[in-house]
């Protein structure tokens, strides 16, 4: 459940001699939210710790004004809970209108850098946390170009013209040209977001020209030969890169995804009439697979009793297998290539220093797919929707590619 910010009540001025106005106070989404009460006390009289006026025969009313700030207090918290149940999302612009007397406050105009914190609200419970990150990003690269442009920068201000400006901006910053296009998804995905709620009717960032700038960019993979070297390592000294390997080759062998793979029970394993399967739903797309497991899949899920231990988090698992990568020797020299700021890079890397979690989805795609598995096969399991996403996965060069073919009736 989504937190519900708590109402406090302060001194307008608390060192004023004479009578001074209470306020409420509340925080949320960092920002702040000041409403005057219509009640006032002298500041002797206020009870800092319980944030009430303090039962004295001075102020012959107080029961009846800290009843009324609970009443308020109540009020607030009621409204925020039913918003939260029937709506999804709260705001403060919300909050200050029904206050006002205005009980349509769902209609209320939330400007584009005051809705995506109230989206990046609404999106913790299902979406990634990295994807959230990359809202909170945007939002500050957002407010870092108002600032340096000079310029407000609300819904009707998404015109081709930002968003070349927008795109220069980010150049500027040496940013790489992949970490741009997640910008401009993340914007157009705020942008049909405020159209589908009515705060807008500005379609400039549907037009063909506000497009996103996506390079493919080289990825490794670990062909069968490599998957078995790291296989064949004697880990048997070292526990936690013991798990981290066999998970790793779970992914290679399985095209799960590393919070599926890193999570399998023993439920989710299941004897069929050729061998044996996982059956699993993908916490990412909620689709069940079923796939088929490879003789080093069962062997490792045998070595575990079919009760896989739990893997550390995603970032040692990251660490730890470069560190098994360069203990199997998977040392070949790999160039990677891209646009950074607008100009084209070229870095060197020994093989080993690229691998990630992710190199065992796809691996497996890659792998699969020059074994001759079909693709509608594959994107069976890895969960792939259009063939365009599922073939960005598979990282053949050229002449791997050309050996594949030869083996094709095509070609004999």
């Amino acid at each position: 459940m989504r937190r519900i910010p708590i109402p406090r009540f302060i001194l307008r001025d608390p060192f004023i001699k004479g009578l001074t106005s209470l306020h409420l106070i509340l925080r949320y989404n960092n920002e702040r939210f000041t409403y005057n009460t219509g009640e006032s006390v002298h500041p002797k009289y206020w009870d800092k710790a319980s944030r009430r006026i303090k039962n004295s025969k001075a102020v012959p009313d107080s029961a009846e004004i800290n009843h009324r700030l609970d009443e308020l207090e109540y009020k607030i918290k009621d409204w925020w809970r039913e918003r939260l149940r029937e709506k999804g999302f709260c705001n403060l612009e919300g909050l200050k209108a029904f206050l006002n007397g205005d009980h349509n406050s769902e209609h209320i105009h939330l400007s584009l850098l005051k809705f995506i914190p109230v989206f990046m609200e609404e999106s913790e419970g299902y979406r990634k946390k990295d994807t959230i990150k990359v809202f909170k990003s945007l939002l500050h690269r957002l407010i870092e170009y108002e600032q340096s442009s000079g310029s407000s920068l609300d819904w009707d201000e998404i015109t081709l013209d930002f968003y070349q400006r927008f795109i220069g901006t980010l150049m500027k910053r040496e940013l790489a040209t992949n970490t741009i296009d997640k910008y401009i998804k993340t914007l157009k995905l705020m942008m049909n977001e405020g159209l589908s709620r009515g705060y807008h009717n500005n379609l400039a960032f549907k037009h063909k020209k506000f497009a996103r700038l996506h390079e493919r960019v080289s990825k490794i993979y670990l062909p069968i030969h490599e998957l078995e070297k790291i296989y064949d390592l004697n880990l048997s000294d070292n526990k936690t890169l013991n798990v981290v390997r066999d998970l790793f080759l779970i992914g290679a062998y399985t095209g799960l995804r590393y919070s599926d793979y890193s999570s399998i029970q023993k439920e989710n394993i299941r004897q069929v009439d050729n061998g044996w399967v996982i059956d699993k739903k993908a916490r990412k797309t909620g689709g069940r697979v079923v796939i088929p497991l490879h003789p080093m899949v069962v062997g490792i899920l045998e070595k575990y009793d079919r009760a896989l231990p739990s893997g550390p988090t995603i970032q040692t698992t990251n660490r730890l297998l470069k560190e098994i990568g360069q203990l199997a020797n998977i040392n070949e020299p790999i160039i990677i290539e891209k646009t950074i700021g607008g100009q084209w890079v070229s870095n060197s890397y020994l093989k080993y220093q690229l691998i990630s979690s992710h190199t065992a989805r796809r691996s497996f795609a890659t792998n699969a797919y020059l074994c001759g598995v079909k693709s509608i096969g594959i994107m069976a399991i890895t969960g792939h929707s259009t063939e365009k996403a599922f073939l960005g996965y598979i990282q053949v060069t050229a002449e791997e590619n050309a050996q594949h073919l030869l083996d094709h009736k095509f070609f004999q």
